[in-house]
């Protein structure tokens, strides 16, 4: 049944929205199933979601600093981020997105790693048995 279910769950997330003071709604997704699934029973150790990063959303994952610097003002992202975080979702940044946007490692947020490559980190995490979800 459902409730007796591990889901392990990676999200493709490439894109971001144009305004600066808005939360990237593919973010928030991973904390709708989340959410759904607790309301359904499911525990949240059971839920194994990662969250890969690349093209024009990795900057929706900068810190709030860098993302100050770029865009005037903290990074609405920021809190969703730690929340997410804190519940065990994993996020993860393209090394090569980051290095042709000219964003350093040190800029991203406290919870975000970086890959290699968006390609490296979703083939990876689907040889480990994660679903891909793609937007």
């Amino acid at each position: 049944t459902a409730t007796e279910s591990d889901y392990h769950v990676v999200f493709d997330i490439a894109r971001s929205d144009q305004d600066a003071d808005l939360v990237n709604p593919r973010i928030e997704t991973a904390a709708r199933v989340l959410n759904m699934h607790a309301a359904n029973g499911i525990d949240t150790a059971q839920m194994h979601l990662a969250l890969v990063i690349h093209g024009a959303a990795a900057g929706d994952v900068l810190s709030d600093s860098a993302y100050k610097q770029r865009n005037g003002i903290a990074n609405p992202n920021s809190p969703l981020i730690a929340q997410l975080a804190d519940a065990g979702v994993e996020f993860i940044v393209c090394g090569q997105t980051a290095a042709y946007r000219g964003f350093s490692a040190g800029e991203f947020a406290p919870n975000v790693k970086q890959a290699l490559s968006a390609m490296t980190a979703l083939v990876t995490l689907q040889n480990k048995g994660y679903a891909l979800i793609q937007f």
